[in-house]
């Protein structure tokens, strides 16, 4: 068990140092305050009929004959979508009973990510945080160019120069000068899923490294994307027979 040492409260008289307090709920900062947190509200959630995702335990879902109601949650911030509107209506109501909680109204930004309502469906970029970005770095006064980052220079590096800051900082105000770009999510996708992968052989011209990556659809939205340096091995010719 985690212990924490707290101050006594003023015109709190203490005549002993034997004395413990016991909590009524986890405080913010201790390491079991995030995992009692969770299982509160997978306890509330389970007892409304919700289950949670098997690929992933941060998203609940519920399935009735009016409709669907998915419910995704990181620490403390909420965010709530699906069809049946009668059944989202009464997730929060039920909610705010249980853990007085704050409707913030429709989804604009969560995580990082910024929500844009379009005819068509949803647009999501990083324009906020590539602005927080490019203030952090100074760079306030820097021009917004519509030019793209140069692709033959990778950001990602173990011994990054300035070429890769120039890069990196060129990127955000690329992304910081087309508000309008982001992925889109169209409300008319289908749900058929394609996948698609690509190897490139020894084409760091860093490390020399092989590239590889995959890139997965559902519909017309991307969901899930991935670019990564293969690590060479060598071997010896006894090792190799």
């Amino acid at each position: 068990m985690e212990e924490v040492y707290m101050k006594v409260p003023q015109g709190m008289v203490v005549t002993s140092s034997d004395l413990v307090c016991k909590l009524n709920k986890s405080l913010y900062g201790l390491k079991q305050a995030s995992r009692q947190w969770y299982a509160k509200l997978s306890d509330a959630l389970h007892s409304k009929g919700f289950q949670h995702s098997k690929n992933d335990y941060s998203l609940f879902f519920k399935h009735t004959t009016a409709g669907s109601v998915y419910l995704g949650v990181y620490v403390d911030d909420i965010a709530l979508t699906g069809n049946d509107i009668e059944g989202i209506l009464y997730l929060k109501q039920f909610l705010d009973a249980q853990f007085k909680i704050k409707d913030l109204g429709s989804l604009h930004y969560f995580l990082g990510l910024e929500v844009m309502y379009v005819s068509d469906g949803i647009l999501v970029n990083q324009r906020k945080f590539a602005l927080e970005l490019v203030e952090e770095f100074g760079c306030t006064d820097s021009k917004p160019t519509s030019s793209p980052p140069p692709l033959g220079l990778k950001l990602s590096s173990d011994t990054p120069r300035k070429p890769h800051l120039d890069a990196g900082l060129h990127t955000v105000c690329y992304i910081r000068g087309l508000p309008g770009l982001g992925l889109h999510f169209s409300s008319h996708s289908s749900f058929s899923m394609a996948a698609f992968c690509d190897s490139d052989w020894a084409s760091c011209p860093d490390s020399r490294r092989s590239v590889s990556g995959f890139f997965v659809t559902l519909g017309s939205c991307p969901i899930y994307w991935k670019s990564k340096k293969q690590t060479t091995v060598s071997l010896s010719s006894a090792e190799a027979e």
